[in-house]
């Protein structure tokens, strides 16, 4: 008021509002447009994003290659989230609202998809657990058919893309202007507090968070009881499978640590926010009063918000999501196959000038350690409990039952110390009529282990993989 009777500024009626200005009046605050915490959001915001759509990239192709629909869904969501993020903080970087781009057609596709992608995001996390459950499973042994295969992925295609694609159709119905533009943040919708937002908006990812955590619980309870059953043997025999069984119980435990201790409680913390900003959620829904009425309140309206405006969680939200990319790197970006791909993407930008090793393949040490050690018997006495050239999350090999498990293994060793001396001092000629070569099994989700897992005196005789009688310690079934 001050400054508009001093002719020194216009006067803005919208100074006593949650908004700044719009894009006819740009009236916002002075210089400078920028300070130093800012400048350090920005450039955190910047290369943290940047950093995650780098790190993400390979697991969301593995994830897609080995047709794991939620690990898929959920790395893509955090690539175009990401993205978004980066895209957004560089072109509204400070605020001097003058120069602001109004946000023409990308922010208005912004406003349909962003609170989706968001959504589908913390779906397909309850969708990777759900999956792992029914994985882990202890009632089946088989792996499923592939109309199962299909009809599990019209199920998490269902479970994952349901709300998400009604919070779409909503938008329209449940926002009162057409957006806002935040410094760093970009586009957003103006979503009217209503039952409207609570129910399609607000609640739905506390739920699916909640059973994310369920799941977690029940799929390592479920993977313990396994383990305990084939440990001994595994330890006792293959020393590749040992190390992959160990893996895979520090992922299991790391993804459930993760949805009970930083995701659950992250997300009930944002809806505890979001009942008290939008509190009281009475209020009356009058459609044509929100979209055809009197500014801010119809759907040509605009707005600018400064960050001088904003609260803390609304200028920190997006780095959830950053470092969300970062942790997928964790369980996903660190298998054998995820970093010999990164290592060729290395390879093609020419860093092998200034790092020579990256030319060289990355293999597990435990399988390093059994291919220097397999000379003779001792040779043979060891091998993959794998068919397959890939490693997974979860370890799949030849089907068996948890009840037979104890029996096989005693026939195992048994069966196996006469007939590896024999093939040792024949050569390979003995291999394929002394035992039945098993049928490969499909390509596991998830990789773990480098595509040369098979030791060494099984690759100089020129055989398949080892026998079905070897392959008792995973018993999950491949997807």
């Amino acid at each position: 008021m001050d400054s508009s009777a001093n002719g020194s500024q216009p006067f803005n009626k919208w100074a006593n509002s949650p908004i700044t200005t719009t894009p006819h009046e740009r009236l916002g605050p002075g210089p400078p447009y920028t300070y130093p915490t800012l400048q350090i959001n920005l450039f955190f915001r910047v290369f943290l994003g940047i950093v995650s759509l780098l790190v993400t990239w390979v697991p969301a192709r593995l994830l897609w290659r080995n047709g794991e629909f939620g690990g898929t869904v959920l790395c893509v969501m955090l690539l175009v989230l990401n993205f978004q993020n980066v895209l957004n903080a560089l072109i509204w970087r400070d605020n001097n609202v003058a120069t602001w781009w109004k946000g023409d057609a990308w922010c208005d596709f912004q406003v349909y998809t962003n609170f989706a992608l968001h959504t589908a995001f913390n779906i397909s996390l309850f969708e990777i657990m759900r999956s792992l459950a029914g994985k882990v499973a202890l009632h089946r042994a088989d792996k499923p058919t592939r109309s199962e295969r299909r009809r599990q992925n019209i199920i998490s295609a269902l479970v994952v893309f349901t709300f998400p694609v009604l919070q779409v159709l909503l938008t329209y119905f449940a926002s009162f202007s057409r957006y806002n533009i935040s410094t760093l943040v970009g586009c957003t919708a103006a979503y009217y507090p209503g039952w409207i937002y609570l129910v399609f908006y607000i609640l739905p990812t506390p739920v699916f968070a909640v059973l994310a955590a369920i799941m977690a619980v029940v799929t390592f309870i479920r993977y313990r009881k396994i383990d305990k059953v084939t440990r001994t043997v595994t330890l006792s025999k293959d020393a590749v499978a040992a190390a992959r069984q160990n893996r895979v119980r520090k992922k299991l435990y790391f993804m459930t640590l993760v949805c009970i201790v930083l995701v659950l409680p992250l997300i009930m913390v944002l809806l505890f926010l979001n009942i008290i900003d939008g509190a009281p959620w009475n209020r009356p829904y009058d459609y044509n009063r929100l979209h055809f009425g009197p500014d801010p309140y119809n759907i040509y309206f605009i707005s600018f918000t400064t960050s001088d405006k904003m609260s803390f969680s609304e200028l920190s939200i997006a780095f959830i999501s950053e470092l969300a990319g970062i942790a997928v790197f964790i369980p996903f970006g660190t298998t054998p196959e995820a970093l010999n791909m990164y290592r060729r993407l290395l390879l093609a930008v020419g860093l092998d000038y200034l790092f020579p090793k990256l030319k060289d393949e990355y293999v597990p040490r435990s399988e390093r350690r059994s291919r220097a050690g397999g000379q003779g018997k001792s040779l043979l006495g060891t091998g993959s409990t794998t068919s397959t050239g890939k490693d997974s999350l979860l370890p799949t090999v030849e089907h068996a039952s948890i009840s037979s498990a104890s029996g096989d293994s005693r026939s195992l060793s048994a069966a196996t110390q006469p007939q590896f001396i024999d093939l040792v001092m024949s050569g390979g000629a003995a291999v394929g009529a002394a035992t039945p070569l098993p049928e490969k099994s499909a390509v596991n989700p998830w990789p773990d282990l480098s595509a040369t897992h098979i030791d060494a005196a099984t690759a100089q005789l020129e055989t398949p993989p080892p026998p079905a009688s070897r392959g008792l310690f995973s018993l999950l079934p491949a997807p």
